[in-house]
């Protein structure tokens, strides 16, 4: 494999711009790979400084590369167990390669596009001729680990259709393997808080909510399959663990075609890592202020000699505690899939995604802005509302299996089914912070206690068939499929009667709630079956016209019960078309 240093500054196209075939000494060599082409780069015949310590030859060219803004592939075994002496001073590309080369047996020629060349030198030191090179375009996957980028070549989340960005009419963001890793987006709130238009909301410790044109972002899909989740303003979604995620694409607007019965919010897919054909892996530890430890192991690659089965796990273990007085979490993160490849033509895979979060000393709810007078209150900010004895666990499995058909005209069948199930339990004890106020005077506040647990069971298939086709002289693009869902969802909270405490006193000390006298009982089941179609036309080679509808039948049922003295029947069902 040949090696290329890219430039992360440079324009996104140039990303998915070439692959470079070399052909060396008859052939013998071929190099491939993505290089970039700048479109407003200053000449390789200008000067510029350059400052390249002296190190092994593969670090020094990459360095040099980086500092010289061009591309430069090469193949590795040309460069190993060579050095580099330092290079230091003003050059142009082609002097300051030829003093990093010294002694290499190695030269390097600009060839088409800005792209150099590094190949060897004759026995009498003569540059050797090379045969035609030609250039061959390759853009970007849907994939983006191993991409170094901070975009995708293809997204499908809006339409199903593999379409990049700029051919998506919707706003579409991907946030990548590598700009979560740069960032350190440990977290879906982390994530989301990156993606431009999106508005992240942080009620208490555990808390998130999720905003999008204004309006409640709760639509989640993995892997591309509409799947019911913990609802936003339940702990454990917006802190689920994003270590077992290729990327994230979120579309901005509705997203009817797709996901349930359409939200004007929008909808964010969280793609899982898949397996590997060649091994590849890595283990990695942290640590940081308030006692914040994380380890993490991420291995992949084949597991038969031919590498028809693959297989990969993800395993992750975090614990600390925060700037919040007597506030602690830890998490634990296990992913595992395997994939065969049963014929040339089909794939199948199945595999299990679990998180467990759990926090010691949670608050639900915030502090009091203001005083019952009206004056503002001034809490330091490690004061933490909740009760030392308060804490938020949650837990979530999810099993999945799929497979995918290949056929001769390029068309994809895929069928994926899943089962996931998702428990949270709460112990609360918070000073109250929306009324009654605390007292300035006496120091005195309210304290209100109670007990949350919903457990939720979904179950999904999601089935579609997608490729080409000709009509009137032209290829145009067409999905269509169907996916079905049926989940259960069961619901209790009980709260003790509200006590007053003093908070200029306050230890995070209160008596655990005992007599929990009033309640909220819920159980809702939901089914939810679905039609869909999208057609891309292309009239001509400038012009795509995208067509979309979905049928929906959509039933809701379920009891309200509230001080187990009253039970509300509710039912909702709906049945229309969306475009």
């Amino acid at each position: 494999m040949s090696r290329v240093y890219r430039n992360p500054s440079l324009p996104s196209r140039s990303r998915l711009a070439l692959a470079l075939q070399t052909v060396l000494l008859g052939g013998a060599m071929l190099a491939a790979t993505q290089p970039f082409s700048l479109a407003s780069a200053a000449p390789t015949s200008a000067q510029r400084s350059f400052d390249v310590p002296a190190s092994d030859l593969e670090a020094s060219l990459n360095r040099f590369a980086q500092q010289a803004n061009i591309s430069l592939p090469y193949d590795p075994s040309l460069v190993r167990n060579k050095q580099a002496p330092a290079l230091k001073g003003r050059f142009d590309v082609a002097q300051g390669l030829q003093n990093l080369l010294k002694g290499s047996g190695l030269t390097a020629t600009e060839g088409a596009n800005g792209v150099w060349i590094l190949y060897p030198l004759s026995s009498d030191g003569a540059q050797l001729q090379l045969q035609a090179t030609s250039v061959t375009g390759l853009g970007l996957g849907g994939t983006t680990e191993g991409s170094n980028s901070y975009t995708t070549g293809e997204t499908s989340t809006a339409t199903k259709l593999p379409l990049s960005l700029r051919e998506t009419p919707q706003s579409v963001t991907v946030i990548t393997r590598q700009q979560m890793t740069d960032q350190g987006l440990g977290s879906i709130a982390q994530v989301l808080a990156q993606t431009p238009g999106i508005t992240v909301m942080h009620d208490d410790s555990e808390r998130y909510n999720f905003y999008s044109r204004g309006f409640t972002l709760d639509n989640f899909q993995y892997d591309g399959v509409p799947t019911s989740d913990f609802t936003t303003n339940t702990n454990g979604l917006g802190m689920r663990d994003m270590a077992i995620y290729d990327r994230v694409e979120v579309v901005r607007g509705a997203t009817g075609l797709m996901s349930g019965v359409g939200s004007p919010s929008g909808a964010v897919n969280l793609v899982r890592k898949r397996p590997t054909k060649e091994f590849q892996g890595y283990a990695s530890g942290s640590g940081g202020s308030w006692d914040r430890y994380r380890t993490e192991l991420d291995l992949s690659g084949p597991l038969t000699e031919n590498g028809a089965v693959r297989g990969r796990m993800v395993a992750a273990r975090e614990e600390g505690r925060s700037f919040i007085d007597r506030y602690s979490s830890d998490k634990d993160v296990f992913y595992g899939i395997a994939e065969a490849d049963l014929s040339d033509d089909t794939t199948a895979y199945a595999g299990i995604d679990y998180q467990r979060i759990n926090s010691n000393g949670s608050s639900f709810g915030q502090l009091p802005l203001y005083y019952s007078d009206g004056s503002r209150t001034h809490f330091s900010r490690s004061m933490n509302p909740a009760a030392k004895w308060a804490y938020a666990d949650s837990e979530s499995t999810k099993y999945f299996a799929g497979v995918e058909q290949r056929f001769d005209n390029d068309w994809l069948l895929k069928v994926e089914a899943s089962h996931w199930k998702g428990n949270t339990e709460q112990l609360q004890g918070n000073l109250v912070g929306w009324g009654p106020f605390p007292d300035k005077a006496t120091g005195q506040a309210q304290f209100m206690s109670g007990t949350k647990t919903f457990e939720i069971k979904t179950d999904t298939l999601d089935a579609y068939a997608t490729g080409p086709f000709e009509l009137l002289g032209r290829t145009h693009e067409l999905v269509v499929g169907i996916n079905v869902s049926d989940g259960r969802t069961d619901y209790l909270a009980m709260n003790a009667d509200d006590l007053t405490v003093d908070y200029e006193n306050w230890n995070n000390d209160a008596p655990r709630p005992t007599d929990l006298s009033r309640g909220l009982k819920q159980k809702y089941k939901t089914k939810e079956s679905a039609a869909y179609g999208a057609l891309r036309f292309k009239p001509t080679d400038d012009l795509s016209v995208i067509l979309g509808t979905r049928v929906v039948n959509y039933d809701r049922k379920g009891t309200m019960t509230y001080n187990a003295a009253q039970t509300t029947p509710t039912t909702d069902n709906s049945k229309k078309p969306e475009k």
